[in-house]
Formats: C-alpha cells, sequence, structure tokens
C-alpha cells in the first residue's frame, strides 16, 4: 500500500511488545519490536506496515480459518466507531465483511440496515483497498441489485444479482461459474470480488457452486483452495442458506457429477397438498392461497382456502386449469388475515423442473424456505405437488380433494391477493415487465436484452459486465500476499503434473459436453420456452 495512503489511516509508533502480540496482518507472533497506532492501537511488525489495509479507529479481531482470512470492522455502523469483537458465526448485522477465501477469491458483505451513506463510504474504502492490491486486475460479481456508485467505482463489474433470500435461476448459476473460471483463467493476477448487500445467503449459493463447479476438472494443484472454500462454506456461510438455495446447489452438483440426468418431459401441475394445517389465527383457523410463478413471473394465483379446526389433517389446494410448468418454479404459500388488509407467508420453495423424476413432490417443513423456522407451521407439516404428463384430469385423484367443511372464495379481484410482490423486480435490478402481468393473464411480456451488450473477455456473454469509462485498462504491479491458499487458475500442464493414479481432468468430448451441458442445460432461450408455453396451452385449449 502507499506510504501516504497508510499514514492517512494509522499514527504508528514504534513499540516494544512484553506481552507476546499477534500481528494484524500476517497473523503471526509480534516478537519483542513491532508499531502500534498512537489512536486505535492497532499493532503489526514493521515489515508489514505497508500491507495494512485495516482503517483507523476500527478495533477488529482477525480471524484466519485454514486457507482463508476474514477482515470485519464495524464500519457500517451509523454510532460512532468503538471496539467490536464479532462471533464466528458471522452474525447479521454487525458490519462491512470483507474475507479472503482463498488468495484470488474474495467476498465482500455490507449488512442490509447499513445506511446509504455509511454503505457509500465503506464501498470506497474497500475500492481502495482492492486497487491498492490488486490494481485493476479484479472482477466485482455483484449478487444484489444493480448500483450507478458500484459501478463507478469498479473498473469491471458483473451484475448477477436476484432477491434476498432466494434461489437464483439455474442458468444464471452456471454463468456465475463459468464467469469465474474464465476470468480467474485468463491471467494469473486476476481476482474475484463477490459483493452482497444484505444475507450473506447469496454469497453461499455462488461459493459452494464454485466448489462443485471446479471439482468436476479438479487438479492437485487446486486441493488447498476447495478446502478454503469448503472451509468458508461451512463456518461462515451454510447456516444463513435457505432450503431452496440448497436445494439448487445440489441439483447443479447432480447435474455436474452426472450422477443427475435433465428431465425435459413436459410436467402440468394439479394439486399442491398442505399436510398439516398450520396455525395462524387464534382457534387453529388458517385461510391460505397460493400463487405460482416461473422465471419469477406469476402465472396462477388460487383462491383462498377456508379452514377450521374440524380439518386439520390436510388441504388440497387444485389447481384448475392444470398448469404447464418448465425451468425454474416458486410456489409461495400466504395466509389472508381475517377482517385485514394483509398477508402473511405461510412457506415459500423453488425447483427446477428439470429435477423432477416422476409425477410427485414431497417438501417437509425443514425443506420449506419460512417455514422451516416458524412454530406455527407444524413440526410433521409437509408440502406434495402432483403432476401429469396432460392437462386432463388425473384419473382415480378424487381421493385427494377436500370434503364439504373447507370453503374456497374465487373472489381474486381482491388487490391483496393479486399483488406481485415480485412484479418491479429482475435479476440485474432493471424493470424488465413492459405490460403486466396480471394474473388473469398467463404470462408478462417481457423484453429481451440486447445481444449487442459487452461482456467479460473470455467469459460467457448472457450478462453484460460494465466497463467504468472511469478507469483505463492499465497494469499494475500486484501484491499476493494473502498466502492463504494456492493459485486458482488451472493450465493445461497442471494436468501433466499429475502422477499416475491421480484424478485427471475431463477429455476433450467431454469437456465439450460439461459445456454444451452449463450453456442452459438444453433450455431454450427464457423467452421463447414462455412463447412455446402458451401455444401449448393453446392447443389444449383451443384459446389464443
Amino acid at each position: 500500500m502507499p506510504e501516504e495512503l497508510t499514514s492517512s489511516l494509522h499514527a504508528f509508533k514504534n513499540k516494544a511488545f512484553k506481552k507476546s502480540k499477534v500481528c494484524g496482518v500476517c497473523k503471526q507472533i509480534i516478537d519483542g519490536q513491532g508499531i502500534s497506532c498512537r489512536a486505535c492501537k492497532y499493532s503489526c511488525h514493521k515489515k508489514c506496515e505497508a500491507k495494512v489495509v485495516i482503517p483507523c479507529g476500527v478495533q477488529v479481531r482477525l480471524e484466519q480459518a485454514p486457507g482463508s482470512s476474514t477482515l470485519s470492522s464495524s464500519l457500517c455502523r451509523d454510532k460512532p466507531l468503538r471496539p467490536v469483537i464479532l462471533s464466528p458465526t458471522m452474525e447479521e448485522g454487525h458490519g462491512l465483511d470483507l474475507t479472503y477465501i482463498t488468495e484470488r477469491i474474495i467476498a465482500v458483505s455490507f449488512p442490509a440496515g447499513c445506511s446509504e451513506e455509511s454503505y457509500l463510504h465503506n464501498l470506497q474504502e474497500v475500492t481502495r483497498m482492492l486497487k491498492s492490491k490488486h490494481g485493476d486486475n479484479y472482477l466485482v460479481l455483484n449478487l444484489s441489485e444493480k448500483r450507478y456508485d458500484l459501478t463507478k467505482l469498479n473498473p469491471k463489474i458483473m451484475d448477477v444479482g436476484w432477491p434476498e433470500l432466494h434461489a437464483p435461476p439455474l442458468d444464471k448459476m452456471c454463468t456465475i461459474c463459468k464467469a469465474q473460471e474464465s476470468w480467474l483463467n485468463s491471467n494469473l493476477q486476476h481476482v474475484v470480488v463477490i459483493h452482497c448487500r444484505g444475507g450473506k445467503g447469496r454469497i453461499g449459493v455462488v461459493i459452494s457452486s464454485y466448489m462443485h463447479f471446479t471439482n468436476v476438472s479438479a487438479s492437485a494443484d487446486q486441493a488447498l483452495d476447495r478446502f478454503a472454500m469448503k472451509k468458508f462454506y461451512d463456518d461462515k456461510v451454510s447456516a444463513l442458506m435457505q432450503p431452496s438455495q440448497k436445494r439448487y446447489v445440489q441439483f447443479l452438483s447432480g447435474l455436474l457429477s452426472g450422477s443427475v440426468k435433465m428431465n425435459a418431459s413436459p410436467l402440468f401441475l394439479h394439486f399442491v397438498i398442505l399436510h398439516g394445517t398450520p396455525n395462524f389465527d387464534t382457534g387453529g383457523v388458517c385461510r391460505p392461497f397460493l400463487k405460482l410463478y416461473q422465471a419469477m413471473q406469476p402465472v396462477y394465483t388460487s383462491g383462498i382456502y377456508n379452514v377450521g379446526p374440524e380439518n386439520p389433517s390436510r388441504i388440497c389446494i387444485v389447481i384448475e386449469p392444470a398448469q404447464l410448468l418448465k425451468g425454474d418454479v416458486m410456489v409461495k404459500c400466504y395466509h389472508k388475515k381475517y377482517r385485514s388488509a394483509t398477508r402473511d407467508v405461510i412457506f415459500r420453495l423453488q425447483f427446477h423442473t428439470g429435477a423432477v423424476q416422476g409425477y410427485g413432490l414431497v417438501f417437509g417443513k425443514e425443506d420449506l424456505d419460512n417455514a422451516s423456522k416458524d412454530d406455527r407451521f407444524p413440526d410433521y407439516g409437509k408440502v406434495e405437488l402432483v403432476f401429469s404428463a396432460t392437462p386432463e384430469k388425473i384419473q382415480g385423484s378424487e381421493h385427494l380433494y377436500n370434503d364439504h367443511g373447507v370453503i374456497v372464495d374465487y373472489n381474486t379481484t381482491d388487490p391483496l391477493i393479486r399483488w406481485d410482490s415480485y412484479e418491479n423486480l429482475s435479476a440485474d435490478g432493471e424493470v424488465l415487465h413492459t405490460q403486466g402481468p396480471v394474473d388473469g393473464s398467463l404470462y408478462a411480456k417481457v423484453r429481451k436484452k440486447s445481444s449487442s451488450d459487452p461482456g467479460i473477455p473470455g467469459g460467457p456473454q448472457a450478462i453484460p459486465a460494465t466497463n467504468s469509462p472511469d478507469h483505463s485498462d492499465h497494469t499494475l504491479s500486484v501484491s499476493s500476499d494473502s498466502g492463504h491458499s494456492t493459485a486458482s487458475a488451472r493450465t493445461d500442464k497442471t494436468e501433466e503434473r499429475l502422477a499416475p493414479g491421480t484424478r485427471r481432468g475431463l477429455s476433450a468430448q467431454e469437456k465439450a459436453e460439461l459445456d454444451q451441458l452449463l450453456s442452459g442445460f438444453g433450455l431454450e432461450d427464457p423467452g421463447s420456452s414462455l412463447k412455446e408455453m402458451t401455444d401449448a396451452r393453446s392447443k389444449y385449449s383451443g384459446t389464443r
């Protein structure tokens, strides 16, 4: 770090330490002589002074797991700065968290409650540190909403965000993995910065997905990197992920390993059955209704089911007409409060139709977003989805229907029922709707992105990367001083050094097949998929 930058952060003085002190940079014991900041008492070796990145006034506990290092601070607090010790679980809301997961993969997260002023201030500090350490050799993967200030401050950025606490589309997971690999392999000085504002579950999705992605053609040289990613995932972010997020990562892992085959058969959803009645009103009363989403666009809204305590065992929500589903699907179930203009989320679940084998899915309480940690949802409760290959009524399904004690209100003109909480949302923060959707229509009209959008050189073109006009592409010397892992880049020569019996990389044919698989898993363009499903429904219903 330049001397003028260091001096602006700390007022160091030479100090003889009588007691053992850990260096804030290299985490080694300071034996005798070192330096200490007059203001915040930050201590390190004299030789490590140029590598200090912690701003003055913040006292932190530096954690180092095998293969990673974490810099956590209270920078995002709106109150005056004071010493703060973070727990190993990285609890939400404590402040800016910057972690070198490996030598070339960095995670930067900000709490959702951080004020805009604090966020911008600390974003500038982080950017200054990244530039001093890596020059313009870092790529920012933004997992949150698209932001002009983030784009302006950083030379290369990919906006690949999706809603907090949700799973990303399957093809987006593949795009992120391929972008990381392409960027890291194109230059040994390249690093990836994973940026997120809000819950760290999204960081968990990206790290665990990339861990499985690199494991497909893993080499011995990457063993420490994989260990570091696994350690970070287990210790820091696994507990913060939603069941649907973990389900998507498991599905991607199965596809990559070949243990799961993509199901391309048409699926019509006929029934959503709740086994066990949630207790959302006094007396065991529940008034559930659900909304179906495809590619985050609403395609169906059910009636409101009035269920009393005399029907505690199950609720069968009939999907009429049966819905043809393909790709990324979300089922979100609400409880409509009695005589109140509010609604509560009972559960949310996401899945990809390619993972459905057969014509049924069952999700236990632990598999449901929201419900997994809600005492109002019974511990024995589960959600069952019943599909078929055609829209016709399933023969012999009469026993699934509710008895006469369940009353259904089909008055979906209620704004509370029709309201779509995702209507202005897109993956990168843009409003993609040009019309609708209204729940009475089948699909929203979606504006496609221009195919001429710029992309990362050598990387996938599906999601644009922004090169800020405020930065040039000049190359600076890079200090790779984190010293936590081997380089993440894979080269053709890596496989040549493997000893006999060591797991080899993929053959040229296998790489080509994998690349084809990851280019969308054989799924068509989302826009054309919607059109095909609309055409298919028209064929069955006889209407356009």
